[in-house]
């Protein structure tokens, strides 16, 4: 299970350096607005708003057991 977590952040880190090699780094891939600073800070491979990623962990609650399944 660490293994799996490890490799899925190594993941998250990687496309976060190449969203810096493309010029996307701090950009939401949601809405396209501006990653705060702050955020990036914090999770420098965050690859949406504070505003979009508590959208998405909102309806991910909120939706039914089959369509996670999906």
């Amino acid at each position: 299970r660490i293994n799996r977590l490890d490799y899925r952040q190594l993941k998250l880190v990687e496309a976060a350096l190449a969203r810096m090699d493309s010029e996307h780094y701090g950009v939401c891939m949601d809405c396209g607005g501006p990653i705060s600073a702050r955020r990036l800070e914090a999770i420098p491979w965050a690859n949406r708003c504070i505003a979009c990623q508590e959208h998405l962990s909102s309806a991910r609650d909120s939706a039914p057991l089959d369509e996670l399944a999906a």
